[in-house]
């Protein structure tokens, strides 16, 4: 590797870092509303991440899994992040049922 090929590896780096960051920032920031975590809390049920999936018609149940996939993400970024607002969200959940 060439001083040039280094270079453009860390800038490449330095960007990444920068918005792995941001998207850190941004779920902590819509978590620390409680809108955001109505909003959040919504997009999970609606994925199936509390439920099952399955269907006697597997079209149905892959399309499930799809959306449980999608869901599964932001669960998980929301519990590596900022574990306590999920359970203030889960709390307001409950308390709103």
């Amino acid at each position: 590797m060439t001083e040039i090929d280094d270079a453009e590896t860390g800038a490449d780096e330095r960007k990444q870092a920068l918005l792995e960051q941001r998207d850190i920032d941004d779920i902590q920031h819509v978590m620390n509303s409680e809108r955001g975590r109505r909003v959040v809390w919504s997009l999970l049920e609606k994925g199936g991440v509390f439920g099952i999936c399955f269907s006697v018609d597997p079209y149905a149940t892959a399309f499930n899994e799809g959306q449980r996939n999608l869901a599964l993400s932001l669960f998980q970024q929301v519990m590596a992040h900022c574990p306590d607002q999920y359970l203030k969200m889960a709390d307001e959940a409950s308390k709103k049922e």
